[in-house]
Formats: structure tokens, C-alpha cells, sequence
């Protein structure tokens, strides 16, 4: 059985890295001359983060069969005003015997804002003599995470919230794969979990048998952060992985 979540990991790593024409052919790709930003057409800009420090860029191009074109030299691109360079024009590529549209990729590394400071709107600015994008998102490079209400009991649920209510699509990775690892060395087996998420919260039962103590819950996530602005573009997408190592405790049973 495909969860919602693999179906979106799916078409995430099909539509952000690559835009594949159905065309099986063998032969040489064409020569295509570079284009400006205008030039691409219409497009969808894709934000891919991981781990809150790693972000690709993505740019579609508006018709990837008749159109696929490198990007030409010239565009810049920043993130909170911060350079952002371009990885890869795009154009056209033979995998195999497959054709392959990959759209102009931007990619940069930076560390998340912290302090009181930090930006509560991140700004994505693509332009050249041609043509701007504008793109705005709400908090998006915060750090997030699980964040447990309280100890729970050998037998009991616990409740972990996620840290960033106002995001979209939030869920996790292998919810029926968890594991809790005790902090102390005399604990060395491991829980095997299984959760579920409850609207934006992750619920997972503890056996009976669970002994008390300290312990990590290793969760990998997912979410999107909500589009503020959408300036230059036919649409703007971001998708947000994570891994966090969320601290819980097992609490010992009453009396």
C-alpha cells in the first residue's frame, strides 16, 4: 500500500530535479541557444530544503517538449539577500535512451536565521535585464520540528506537536518505522514504534512493557511553508525535509 506521503516524496524528486519528456529516443540532444528569463515562458519555481541549510531552486520550463533551453548568463538569484548560484542552466540531456528537461537550478547553502532578528517572511528574488520573480514564504528557513507535551507512561500515547502550526502538508517520512533509543548505555535495545499523525501532531502508543527512562525518537519529516507571494511566476512551491532527534521520556508507572 502507497501512503500520501510516498506519493508526494515521488513526485517531488521527479518534478523538482528533473521535467522528463515521455519521448524514448537515442541520438544527440539539440542545440539549443541560451535563453533569458522572460524567454522561458510561463514557469513553476520549486524551493526545496533540506535540514534547514541546504536549498535547491528549481525553474520549469514553460513548454519542456518544444522549449528546452539553457538558461542564459546574466540571471542572478538570492535568498534573503544572499547570492544564490546557479548550479545548472538546464537544457536538454540523453539519460539512457531517455530525453531529459531539466529546468535552471540554483543552489546554496547557508545557515538558518536565529535571534530575534530572524526574518519572519524568506525572500526568494530571480531576475535578469528580462524579466523578476518574487517569492515569498512564512518562516521558511526555521529549523522544525516534534515537540512532545509531557512524559508518557509504559502503555500510554504520546503527543508530539509540530513546531510550526501555521505550515501545510506536514507529515512523516516511515511512520510505522520509529525507534526510541534510551540515553543510557545499560539500555542498549531499541523501542520499534509505530505512529500516526493526527491532524498536524504525531501520536505513537508505547507498549506496557517499555522501561522507564530518557531517550531520542529519530523522525524524518516533511512540510511545505505557506506561499506569501507569488510575483513573476505561474506558481511557487516549497517542499521542506527534515530529520530531528526529538528528546522523550518514558516515565515510571504509578503505583
Amino acid at each position: 500500500m502507497t501512503t500520501k506521503l510516498s506519493k508526494r516524496r515521488l513526485f517531488t524528486a521527479v518534478r523538482l530535479p528533473l521535467f522528463v519528456a515521455a519521448l524514448l529516443t537515442a541520438g544527440c540532444t539539440r542545440d539549443l541557444d541560451p535563453v533569458s528569463l522572460a524567454e522561458l515562458g510561463p514557469h513553476t519555481v520549486f524551493v526545496e530544503g533540506s535540514s534547514a541549510t541546504h536549498w535547491n531552486i528549481r525553474i520549469s520550463h514553460a513548454d519542456p517538449e518544444d522549449n528546452c533551453a539553457p538558461l542564459a548568463d546574466g540571471v542572478t538569484a538570492t535568498l534573503d539577500g544572499h547570492p544564490i548560484p546557479l548550479v545548472d542552466p538546464g537544457g536538454e540531456h540523453i539519460t539512457r535512451l531517455q530525453r531529459v528537461c531539466s529546468g535552471p537550478l540554483f543552489g546554496v547553502e547557508l545557515e538558518p536565521p536565529t535571534g530575534p532578528d530572524a526574518p519572519m517572511t524568506t525572500r526568494i528574488e530571480i531576475s535578469d535585464s528580462s524579466a523578476r520573480i518574487v517569492l515569498e514564504a512564512q518562516r521558511m528557513r526555521e529549523p522544525r520540528t516534534f515537540v512532545p507535551s509531557a512524559p508518557v507512561p509504559p502503555g500510554g500515547k504520546a503527543e508530539l506537536a509540530w513546531s510550526h502550526p501555521f505550515d501545510e502538508e506536514v507529515d512523516v517520512v516511515d511512520p510505522d518505522f520509529l525507534t526510541f533509543d534510551y540515553d543510557a548505555p545499560s539500555m542498549s535495545e531499541a523501542l520499534g514504534l509505530k505512529g500516526e499523525m493526527q491532524g498536524q501532531t504525531l501520536v505513537i502508543p508505547f507498549p506496557d512493557t517499555a522501561p522507564p527512562g530518557k531517550g531520542t525518537i529519530e523522525i524524518d519529516s516533511h512540510a511545505s511553508a505557506p506561499i506569501l507571494t507569488c510575483d513573476g511566476a505561474v506558481e511557487c512551491q516549497t517542499s521542506l525535509w527534515l530529520t530531528g532527534h526529538v528528546p522523550l521520556e518514558i516515565s515510571a508507572p504509578g503505583p
